[in-house]
């Protein structure tokens, strides 16, 4: 019993943890618009787009809400360092396309307390964002 309660105890912390990436590509196909424009005939497409950026948003889901990380210089990109208040809503919002129009929401644990992301991008590979919360 006694090991099972320090076994609790020493995962307690971890509960409340989550790893988010963002898809590099969005969507992962060219995808079909379903909304046809009032008197129009034929069809809209969203291209298979490359991930451009990421940040991290509070609020409501494609709110206005940018939070600004502390930033700071790896080889090959850079992290941002975010803390914030448990319980508020927040949001990896992952950018795609040449003029970042797209936009995927990702939700963050309401109860972390700080996320680091890290961004990478190189010459030839895709860029690479992965949000790491405690």
């Amino acid at each position: 019993m006694r090991r099972a309660l320090l076994l609790c105890a020493a995962l307690a912390p971890a509960v409340h943890s989550q790893v988010i990436e963002c898809p590099k590509f969005y969507p992962s196909t060219d995808t079909a618009l379903a909304e046809v424009p009032y008197q129009h005939k034929g069809g809209g497409f969203v291209a298979k787009s490359p991930l451009r950026n990421a940040l991290m948003y509070a609020g409501e889901i494609n709110g206005k809400q940018a939070l600004v990380g502390e930033p700071h210089k790896v080889k090959g990109g850079r992290d941002l360092h975010h803390g914030f208040e448990p319980g508020e809503s927040k949001w990896l919002v992952c950018f795609y396309g040449e003029d970042r129009t797209i936009a995927w929401w990702e939700q963050i644990n309401p109860k972390v307390t700080s996320c680091v992301v890290q961004v990478r991008e190189g010459r030839n590979v895709p860029m690479t964002v992965k949000a790491t919360c405690k």
